[in-house]
């Protein structure tokens, strides 16, 4: 009745950017929140981390409340980065991790370890990739980006070229 979109999924992430985690894993990981006086299941804290900074990246970061989610996630859990990035590492996503950590690094009053802001600054592509949603958020677009130009930005936050030329021609082949 009142209009709710609800949007059914039976995989993490789309064709063409299958998410690592499968949804058994991140069931057996699951913690239980409070939502209106209800228990309900939600992702483990690395879980939503990875999720957060997939989903961001995959939507180059438009929007402020991606960014906002993904600190607010880092502040409810007490993160082991090291962990956290070698998981990311051998799942393929370790980029989108690091270009989530860059943004909050840069937006917010929130400060990633060292270890961290080092893994950054050693991945210039992620570097330029954060630079460039920053610049995207501070150009104050009430638009989404261009498809095209959404499908590069993922493209080049891949950890690896196939996963970038997976990305590329299954966007190609649909025009």
């Amino acid at each position: 009745r009142d209009r709710a979109n609800v949007e059914v999924r039976w995989r993490i992430g789309d064709a063409d950017q299958p998410f690592a985690l499968d949804v058994e894993t991140c069931w057996e990981r699951r913690e239980t929140v409070a939502v209106a006086g209800y228990d309900v299941p939600a992702l483990a804290p690395e879980d939503r981390l990875r999720m957060l900074a997939f989903h961001g990246t995959k939507h180059k970061w438009h929007l402020l409340k991606w960014t906002c989610d993904f600190v607010a996630a880092l502040a409810a859990t007490d993160v082991d980065w090291p962990d956290l990035l070698a998981e990311a590492r051998r799942h393929g996503d370790e980029r989108r991790l690091l270009i989530g950590a860059a943004l909050i690094d840069r937006l917010f009053d929130v400060s990633v370890p060292d270890a961290v802001r080092s893994r950054v600054e050693a991945d210039s592509r992620a570097e330029r990739l954060a630079a460039a949603a920053v610049e995207e958020l501070c150009a104050e677009r009430t638009t989404r980006p261009e498809r095209r130009d959404r499908v590069a930005y993922t493209a080049r936050a891949t950890d690896s070229v196939g996963d970038s030329l997976r990305t590329v021609l299954y966007h190609s082949r649909l025009h």
